[in-house]
């Protein structure tokens, strides 16, 4: 029992025998992405913001509202090897609605149409930035009032790295994971402690952070309050597609800030993925 709270908890060697076994259960390989602020990206480029590629043979995304809506991140294709799940090649973007709550709705957040995820399987290279701008549309890096309500503000290249992730401890089936692990090393959890993260030491939590904590693909989320995929209606969505955490660029040139500095996730299912079926999307975000 911790002597200062009277609640259990466990050993620091407890602790790390439950998340080393855990981490090799469950690491699996995706993608990192990070801010690259030392190159101004092009329309072709993968980058957070700024204005998008887009093919004119196609209808430009629209909100209920009827507004045109702003590219939140792209993803060149090109950039992305060495998967089974995501096109090698195309254009994969992200777009919401500027609005007090950035295109999602959080009563019913399958069906909400203030976002919306779109995949060129080709990409036009002659088209222009100017071709682009003539649609209307608005852009982050044009941003410059406070009253519009937008998640990011600038543009920003973006780094990807092929890596390795285990699940953190915010992902819905964690806590189950958590007790089966700790049951099988012989490690004893009362019934009645329901809050892993209040069950390990606080040196421990120091000194391993969240690993599934800033921007990713095919990882594993992050949340800042819980997954909505608890619900069984939800379990669909097995797939994290893009994950875009709170962040700025330590010369301010462009920052992303979801609320109280939050995180937004896009989740796919495996199979729609693999199908290149964009059409089924859950986007969440939330924040302290």
């Amino acid at each position: 029992m911790g002597a200062d709270s009277g609640r259990f908890k466990l050993s620091y060697e407890q602790a790390d025998a439950i998340m080393a076994k855990i981490h090799e259960l469950t690491v699996k390989k995706a993608f990192s992405l990070h801010m690259d602020s030392e190159r101004k990206p092009s329309i072709f480029d993968s980058k957070f913001g700024g204005i998008p590629y887009w093919d004119s043979s196609k209808e430009y995304p629209t909100a209920f509202t009827g507004e045109k809506l702003m590219l939140l991140a792209q993803i060149n294709l090109e950039d992305i090897g060495g998967n089974d799940l995501l096109p090698d090649s195309g254009m994969l973007q992200f777009f919401v609605l500027c609005d007090d709550v950035y295109g999602c709705s959080f009563s019913d957040i399958e069906g909400a149409d203030g976002f919306a995820v779109v995949w060129h399987e080709k990409v036009d290279w002659s088209v222009t930035p100017e071709d682009v701008l003539a649609l209307g549309i608005p852009t982050s890096d044009a941003i410059t009032d406070d009253d519009i309500l937008t998640p990011i503000k600038g543009e920003c290249a973006v780094k990807i790295e092929y890596t390795e992730v285990p699940m953190g401890m915010e992902v819905a089936g964690f806590d189950e994971l958590f007790r089966k692990t700790a049951d099988e090393l012989g490690i004893d959890i009362p019934e009645e402690e329901h809050y892993i993260c209040l069950m390990l030491p606080d040196e421990w939590c120091d000194a391993n952070p969240n690993p599934n904590i800033g921007h990713w693909m095919l990882g594993y989320p992050y949340f800042t309050q819980f997954d909505p995929r608890y619900k069984e209606e939800l379990q669909r969505y097995d797939t994290l597609l893009l994950q875009i955490d709170s962040d700025c660029n330590k010369d301010g040139s462009c920052e992303i800030m979801w609320g109280d500095s939050g995180v937004a996730g896009f989740f796919i299912n495996e199979e729609d993925l693999k199908e290149r079926n964009f059409a089924r999307i859950l986007y969440t975000w939330d924040c302290c």
